[in-house]
């Protein structure tokens, strides 16, 4: 498919150059609601020839889209071709492409691009600049707030686990054991044990 059409597309080229087709202008870029003429033309003018018109979305795409004669789309004869000339009135953002004048179903033209920029309102566009610095701005605050939130509860929530440990006691005495009486802790066994103890007494034969 795509090798027929470059073999069709060579092959217009060289019927073109031989035939001396023209498109003026080769390039349009207006905007909206304007109107523009297209022409196409060839240097014999011995002959007539019935020109249609066709649309592309670029260049190198098959031009297969029959223009519509509308309100819009008008033709008419320039010089020795019938329908030689396409205006478009109001023009819209879809009508933008490339288009193509076909004579007598053999021979292409080159081709003529339009493109077709929106038309811009000053007003609205201020409009909607000020509304999309709004939201940045109201974005911001958002975030914060949620930051402003978050570090607040983390410090309520610290605060809360100090509120609930408790510090040891400082004095802590054991009943039955003053603690002016111990000395280090070699000397508890020491201190705490009585040599004479009758129960570490041994007893003597002799004894009664």
């Amino acid at each position: 498919m795509h090798c027929a059409f470059i073999g069709c597309c060579l092959l217009t080229l060289v019927n073109s150059a031989s035939l001396h087709i023209s498109q003026k202008p080769r390039f349009l870029g207006v905007k909206s609601q304007r109107s523009v003429a297209i022409h196409c033309a060839m240097q014999d003018r011995s002959t007539g020839f019935t020109a249609k018109w066709y649309k592309a979305l670029e260049y190198h795409h098959e031009p297969t889209d029959l223009v519509d004669l509308t309100d819009r789309f008008r033709v008419r004869k320039k010089d020795n071709i019938v329908n030689g000339v396409m205006r478009v009135n109001n023009l819209q953002p879809d009508d933008s492409g490339v288009y193509f004048c076909k004579l007598n179903d053999t021979w292409w033209g080159p081709g003529s691009g339009l493109q077709v920029f929106r038309k811009v309102n000053a007003e609205q566009a201020e409009r909607r600049s000020r509304v999309k610095d709004a939201m940045i701005f109201i974005q911001a605050l958002l975030l914060a707030a949620v930051l402003i939130a978050s570090l607040v509860l983390h410090l309520k929530q610290t605060s809360k686990e100090d509120a609930i440990y408790e510090e040891p006691e400082d004095n802590h005495i054991y009943e039955g054991l003053g603690i002016e009486h111990c000395g280090l802790y070699e000397d508890i066994p020491a201190v705490c044990q009585n040599s004479d103890a009758t129960w570490d007494k041994t007893e003597s034969p002799c004894e009664e």
